[in-house]
């Protein structure tokens, strides 16, 4: 039988049936009707007496009426004889002073009095078992089954009796195999057998426990039979889900248990109903677990009060009330209390049975009284002959378990060898056995040992737990895939169990192990919302992994669900508070962090949860005065260095509460000068000198009389202030201290403004040049394109695209390099992804040039992300119309407009609108085979920037997906992982998909952008050249510049620079030596690393269009030759 089922006495017996015999009360008497009127009267108040649960008066009456007849001769005296010894028998059965064998003995007499009464007959079937008399049993079921074949009776003892009971349920009529209360008693007697171990069990006989609540309304004597086998049945069902912990953690609450529930419902109306009856003393079990369920649920002092009540009334010792008893001890951490209940069970007589040496070897490691357990373990081994896959699981999870925390590798090499001279059930478990101990207590994980391990058959074993010990010394010996693949032949994934979370387990390890390839990451998500959902119980560091995968993707629709089950199982956490404010405000769902803004406290213990959580509510300016309260109690605690920072930088979003005062009133603080000396002052009450201030406004002065010198001083009122600006000046002060820890460092300028120059050069030159060589040469880099535009944006910009692509497409001198076209295809792809760079010229040609996109982009969250915080940013940071470069050379002043953040808020938020309504966000699910070990083995990884560098890394390698990016660096490293066809440059994507659109106009606005690598056709560098010498304006040069072979590996360059150098030559208005400048100005820049086959080639084509133009066939061919000379090709 299992640990889990419940053997204390809280039923009639262990062969019993419902609706076998006490519904047959009122029967005995209409069955006797020339029987005298002074029995009938007795009988019927009997009858009476038992319905009102009084079977001791009941039996007293019996008992008399049949010492009366024992000499009467009256008439069916031997029919009254058989009654009253059945009656007997069903009250003899309700009195704990009796055994079911007494009660048995009269069930048979009465039978044997009087064979023709079926209902005598049908009881003794039963009854023979309980006397076990099995043989009498079978066979008067056999002679029943003659002449009723769908007797319960008869058929209830032939599947008790059988050695093939599934054979035997077969054998069952159908209507009684349906029959919920046949079915019940059976499964009664089935969890009582030895090789039981679970309710799953019942599977393999195709039968299931069934309860329906509603035929449990009342309880009277004739249905309570099947009270008691049902609340039996619940509490062990219960027991079976939720297995008795030896150890109970911190909490010890079940939630949404049904069996509980439906166990605790019968419980109550059960113990109610007799608890002021005369079986009020034979109800002390049912008592018992009722208080027992009842803590569980609401851990209350009157339940564990009521429970040692109950116990120590128990009128014999049963472990399984024993061990509920220690282990609501062990919550409430009385452990000495638990040994001595331990001690006292053998004492009054409880069963020497080995769970008590397992349970108390756990108490006494919860206590560290370590120098028993070995005894104890010993004395548990002794117990058992052969030792079975529970007893091997027992030693491992619980005796080894403990002593491995203090014990010598000399003890387990002793243990080892007691446990190898046991037998064992088969050889695979004392095999399991042997490889265990060497593998987790004597470190032996050789290559012999892994050989052994692999060679053990998973289904050799019958518990789930030998194969899950498999598993675990599959870890043990690094051989994790292999723990994966044997739990994956016996864990049910659609079932909540320790099996499951191990396997759970091992998926997160894997996940998180830089040194493990496997990607399981969809399967791991799958089983992790599973657990969530169907669990009873809110498990903590699950729910965090899931979080972190669920972080990982953005998916804010789930994460929102953990976040909130976080914050409401674990309100006081500020960490989880701070995780459901964050995911809101990324939802921008405002009205529900109002909602949970007003739950939170002012005094945080986590100053960087408490400074993240105030500056988010201040920049969405919501719940401002408490948001600003947090700020400020975090503050105004000088070691807080964050908050105190933070305090200072972001005063421009709460000035509101930095308040100046006229008036000088309690709870100010008051800055005076007497005489030279400037001091401050709290006024905290209305006497003494601060009562003196009180009523005073800013610039007022008077009189005080020093009391020890008797002078007479005027104080003169300077500012009146409250406390949050007190805290901001006592900043402002420290930030003065060129040692301070704010971060920051104030500084008095020199009062001449002509020696400001000078003095920013001294203090910031130095570094501002070597900022400048170190910017000055990474932009060379990109320009040449070492580096590609993420790789500058790191550099050069602080992680902020944006700006980097606005620097490089605005300003003069700068260039914006792209992917050649030559290196890009546009095959055909379901779908297309946008870099930040392609997003902002998408939207920049949609803006200015109508351009009408019929593809929707996928793009990462971080660029919305980012658009989405700049926008915030910008609606609470102080307007700045000035930013300086310094150097030692210079100081350069750049002037901005008064609404310049009013300008750029516009921007961004036309920027988003097209974004919303061009572009869906894409999770990029498949980061998670690579994020997870980055979070765990790298340090610094999770900045947005390398978000959505890895994001873009992944779009640009999946299949039928085109990335269309102008980014050598994304570019290079596909390459490197043979990666060749997923990204597209822009040009070709517009190209392609907006040919009509692509024009001269267009190629010039590329230009304009500083667009360097573009592909320059004819038709775009006439117009430019024609416009650059008619003085209008034009990017000639930017054309000349995006000529170069290196800039573009075209080879048709050849020919659109050979046609135009044919048009710059018949042009009358120029004159040769211009031609001619111009004529190697364009040779020279598309000879930029050409191959020297291809300038043979552009060479031949030169001859090819010139030939038929005279002299400037000479011309043209010297200016190509001094360009081959240039680049040292003569």
């Amino acid at each position: 039988m299992n640990n889990n089922i419940v053997s204390a006495p809280i039923n009639a017996g262990e062969n019993a049936i419902i609706g076998n015999g006490n519904t047959i009360i009122q029967n005995f008497i209409s069955g006797l009707d020339i029987l005298l009127g002074e029995y009938k009267d007795q009988l019927t108040n009997i009858s009476n007496l038992l319905n009102e649960f009084k079977p001791k008066t009941a039996l007293n009456l019996l008992q008399d009426i049949e010492y009366r007849i024992k000499d009467k001769e009256i008439a069916q005296k031997e029919l009254l004889s058989g009654k009253i010894f059945y009656l007997k028998g069903l009250c003899k059965s309700e009195v704990e002073t009796f055994r079911k064998e007494d009660s048995a003995k009269d069930f048979v007499k009465a039978y044997n009095i009087n064979k023709n009464d079926n209902t005598f007959r049908d009881r003794a079937c039963i009854e023979y078992l309980n006397l076990q008399e099995n043989e009498k049993a079978n066979s008067l079921a056999e002679e029943i089954l003659k002449v009723d074949e769908f007797n319960v009776a008869a058929w209830y003892v032939k599947c008790v009796l059988s050695e093939d009971l599934l054979t035997t349920l077969k054998l069952v009529p159908k209507n009684l195999r349906d029959n919920a209360d046949f079915s019940n008693s059976l499964v009664f007697r089935i969890i009582r057998m030895d090789e039981f171990n679970s309710f799953d069990d019942l599977k393999k006989y195709n039968i299931e426990y069934k309860v329906s609540m509603g035929e449990f309304k009342e309880l009277i004597f004739a249905n309570k039979l099947k009270w008691i086998i049902n609340i039996d049945l619940l509490i062990n069902k219960f027991f079976s889900e939720f297995p008795l912990r030896y150890i109970s953690g911190e909490k010890l609450i079940i939630e949404n248990n049904a069996s509980m529930q439906n166990a605790l419902e019968l419980l109550d109306k059960y113990v109610l109903t007799l608890d002021k009856t005369e079986l009020s003393d034979c109800i002390t079990p049912y008592k018992f677990y009722y208080h027992y369920l009842k803590y569980l649920i609401k851990n209350d002092k009157e339940d564990y009060l009521a429970l040692f009540k109950n116990y120590n009334n128990l009128q014999e010792m049963h472990w399984s009330l024993t061990v509920c008893l220690c282990q609501v001890l062990n919550h409430n951490k009385k452990f000495e209390d638990t040994l001595k209940v331990l001690d006292e069970y053998l004492i009054k007589g409880g069963e020497d049975i080995v769970e008590y040496y397992i349970f108390k070897a756990v108490v006494l490691d919860a206590l560290e009284k370590y120098k028993d357990v070995e005894k104890i373990f010993l004395h548990y081994l002794n117990l058992k002959e052969t030792l079975d896959e529970r007893t091997v699981l027992n030693i491992f999870y619980t005796f080894f378990n403990i002593q491995k925390k203090y014990a010598d590798k000399n003890l387990f090499e002793r243990e080892y060898n007691e446990m190898m001279n046991k037998t064992y059930y088969f050889p695979e478990l004392k095999e399991l056995a042997d490889l265990t101990i060497k593998i987790d207590f004597l470190e032996e994980k050789g290559e012999d040992i892994k050989r052994r391990l692999k060679e053990i058959n998973v289904n050799s074993f019958t518990l789930l737990g030998c194969k899950t010990l498999l598993a675990r010394n599959f870890e043990g010996l690094g051989l994790r895939k292999d723990a994966i693949t044997c739990l994956e032949t016996f864990v049910d994934k659609s079932k909540i169990t320790e099996e499951l979370r191990l396997y759970i387990h091992f998926l997160i390890e894997q996940l998180y192990d830089k040194n493990d390839t496997e990607r399981r990451y969809q399967e791991l998500l799958k089983l992790l919302e599973f657990w969530r959902k169907n669990n009873d119980y809110v498990d903590e560091q699950l729910l965090l992994v899931e979080r972190n995968l669920f972080m990982d993707i953005n998916d804010l629709e789930n994460l929102i669900i953990i976040d909130g089950l976080l914050n409401k199982f674990f309100p006081e956490n500020e960490q989880y508070q701070f995780f459901v404010l964050l995911t809101l405000d990324k939802m921008g769902n405002f009205e529900q962090l109002k909602g949970i803004s007003e739950t939170l406290k002012t005094n945080f213990e986590n100053e960087i949860l408490g400074v993240n959580i105030s500056i988010l509510l201040l920049r969405n300016k919501i719940n401002t005065p408490k948001a600003f309260s947090i700020l400020f109690n975090l503050a105004k605690h000088k070691s807080n260095t964050n908050a105190r920072r933070s305090y200072f930088t972001h005063s421009t979003i709460f000035t509101e509460y930095l308040e100046k005062y006229e008036e000088a009133k309690i709870g100010n603080w008051v800055v005076y000068k007497v005489d030279e000396l400037i001091d401050k002052i709290k006024i905290d009450k209305d006497e003494g000198l601060q009562g003196r201030f009180l009523g005073k406004k800013v610039g007022d002065e008077f009189i005080e009389i020093s009391k020890i010198s008797g002078n007479t001083k005027n104080i003169e009122i300077i500012e009146i202030y409250n406390d949050a600006m007190k805290l901001f000046r006592d900043i402002t002060e420290e930030a003065y201290n060129p040692i301070n820890e704010l971060g920051f460092e104030s500084m008095k300028l020199p009062e001449n403004i002509e020696d400001l120059e000078t003095f920013l050069k001294n203090q910031f030159g130095a570094h501002g040049t070597e900022q400048k060589n170190y910017i000055d040469e990474s932009l060379n880099e990109y320009y040449n394109s070492a580096k590609g535009f993420i790789e500058i944006t790191k550099a050069v910009f602080k992680d902020d695209f944006i700006d980097a692509y606005n620097h490089l497409t605005l300003n003069l001198g700068s260039k914006y390099t792209t992917i050649p076209s030559s290196l890009t295809n546009n095959y055909f792809a379901e779908d297309f992804g946008l870099d930040f760079s392609t997003l902002l010229l998408f939207y920049n040609l949609a803006t200015d040039f109508e351009f009408k996109f019929i593809h929707k982009f996928k793009i990462s969250f971080q660029i919305k992300l980012e658009l989405d915080r700049k926008i915030q940013e910008l609606k609470v940071s102080p307007v700045s119309t000035l930013s300086v470069n310094i150097t030692l050379d210079r100081v350069e002043k750049f002037m901005y407009p008064d609404d310049i953040n009013e300008i750029r808020i516009e921007y961004l938020e036309k920027v988003l609108l097209w974004v919303n309504n061009n572009c869906i966000v894409d999770k990029v699910i498949e980061k998670l085979e690579l994020y997870p070990k980055l979070r765990e083995n790298e340090n610094k990884f999770d900045s947005d920037f390398t978000k959505l560098l890895v994001d873009l890394m992944y779009m640009s390698s999946r299949l039928d997906f085109r990335l269309i990016s102008s980014d050598s660096f994304i570019l290079i490293n596909n390459y490197k992982s043979n990666i060749y066809t997923n990204i597209l440059n822009p040009e070709k994507y517009l190209k392609t998909y907006y040919s009509e659109k692509c024009d001269e106009i267009f190629y010039r606005q590329l230009l304009k952008w500083n667009y360097s690598g573009i592909d320059i056709n004819f038709g775009v560098l006439k117009n430019e050249f024609v416009d650059f010498l008619a003085g209008k304006d034009n990017c000639y040069s930017k054309a000349v510049d995006n000529l170069q072979f290196s800039l573009h590996s075209n080879p048709k360059i050849i020919y659109t620079c050979s046609k135009f150098l044919k048009e710059v030559y018949l042009f009358s208005s120029i004159t040769m030596e211009n031609k001619n400048r111009y004529a190697f100005d364009i040779i020279a820049s598309s000879f930029n690393q050409m191959p020297i086959k291809l300038i043979k080639i552009y060479e031949v084509t030169i001859r090819s269009e010139f030939k038929l133009l005279g002299n400037y066939f000479d011309e043209v061919l010297v200016t190509f030759g001094e360009v081959k000379k240039l680049y040292g090709l003569n």
